[in-house]
């Protein structure tokens, strides 16, 4: 059996381990959001599954959309993911 060497055959093979033996969650391009540079879908399941009740105190999700951007553009995603972001009185 060969191997296919090309860059999408490498591709599929290292999203098929991550999906299948990493839990990552295959992201559709359709729901990237260009304005705030976000796949809205996959930030609000992972909101939703770990921070519900917080969540729920946020009722303007757009605005909170647009100060993550905001803060990833500032800040950096690895900043933001070591401290969180405060908004609203709320910190995720």
């Amino acid at each position: 059996m060969s191997t296919d060497t090309s860059e999408q055959g490498l591709e599929a093979l290292i999203t098929d381990y991550l999906v299948n033996h990493n839990q990552y969650v295959l992201g559709n391009r359709l729901d990237y959001d260009k304005a705030y540079c976000l796949d809205k879908i996959q930030l609000f399941t992972f909101l939703e599954a770990t921070q519900a009740d917080t969540l729920a105190k946020i009722p303007h999700h757009d605005k909170l959309l647009q100060r993550i951007s905001d803060q990833i553009r500032d800040k950096g995603i690895v900043e933001l993911l070591r401290k969180g972001i405060k908004y609203q009185q709320q910190r995720l």
